[in-house]
């Protein structure tokens, strides 16, 4: 491996594999523990991978620019999650060229997806919505990753209150019915996730008990190691819970979510739980100054 890093020799099959299996066990590790402990890991083996350009050749050259758009794809992901908006657009720009450049089509799509997610984190709804039209118009996209971008427009309709957003994401189901293969990147999508997205679909629409049923199935069915995601739904599904009026069931999920949040460093999370507790109090319940107290105490911790 030092002697491809300095440039004695050519890049081979065996490097760029190498490479592909690393970045799918930080991937998946990222689900455990957060993406906060692996982002400057991924920096530093970006600068790697994307020196080994120079060494590469014929059609290595193209799998190290896509296994480069992969990392770039990856750290503005970590960085979204870490609150970092500005950073994770300049990656999610960066995965969107290298993708162009290797004619990865998938990575293409998915780099406008993500940038629909910032835009959804961001509370702009129209330019969520557009982006995902924009990914699943991507030309060579597999049905997966345009099921993904459909279901991105589906939230920026839902959140600008329009009833279709439940339609466009039967669409998205749609297509995920139809998948043979998919990238690495996208081995969380399936019907679990697709639930957890209509939970959040009926959020965006205030219809809070059928949020809160399909926030239910799907951590129902969701696998335990994905730590990160569990703490965010869990957080939504109090949130759900507290908008319908049912203080102690929100009380309970978000005790049972704080922890999760808290241990992977889950912002997002805890700003939904903050919010709960906000609707609570504005509800006069007691739930929500236990809820006040429960978050200054693990913030202490």
């Amino acid at each position: 491996m030092e002697q491809v890093l300095e440039g004695h020799t050519r890049v081979d099959q065996t490097v760029v594999d190498h490479f592909v299996s690393l970045l799918n066990q930080q991937r998946r590790l990222e689900d455990t523990i957060g993406g906060q402990p692996l982002l400057p890991v991924v920096m530093r083996q970006m600068e790697t991978v994307q020196s080994l350009r120079f060494a590469a050749r014929g059609q290595l050259f193209d799998q190290v620019l896509a296994l480069a758009a992969s990392h770039a794809q990856f750290i503005a992901w970590m960085c979204q999650d870490g609150g970092n908006s500005p950073q994770a657009v300049e990656y999610y720009s960066l995965a969107h060229d290298l993708a162009v450049e290797a004619g990865d089509a998938d990575m293409v799509a998915t780099t406008l997806s993500m940038k629909a997610h910032v835009a959804w984190s961001s509370a702009e709804p129209l330019r969520c919505q557009r982006f995902g039209e924009a990914a699943a118009a991507t030309p060579g996209a597999s049905p997966m990753v345009r099921g993904m971008a459909v279901q991105m427009s589906a939230r920026g309709l839902a959140m600008q209150s329009d009833q279709q957003a439940r339609h466009v994401l039967d669409d998205a189901a749609a297509l995920l019915g139809s998948v043979v293969d998919m990238p690495d990147w996208m081995y969380f999508y399936g019907d679990v996730w697709l639930t957890l997205q209509a939970g959040m679909i009926e959020s965006h629409l205030h219809s809070w008990a059928r949020a809160t049923a399909f926030y239910r199935d799907g951590l129902d069915r969701l696998p335990e190691h994905f730590t990160r995601d569990r703490a965010w739904y869990l957080s939504c599904l109090a949130m759900a819970q507290a908008e319908n009026g049912d203080a102690e069931a929100a009380l309970d999920v978000a005790r049972a979510a704080l922890p999760k949040a808290r241990e992977v460093r889950n912002r997002h999370g805890i700003k939904q739980i903050e919010r709960a507790a906000n609707r609570l109090n504005a509800m006069g319940a007691r739930q929500g100054r236990e809820l006040d107290e429960l978050l200054v105490q693990t913030s202490a911790s």
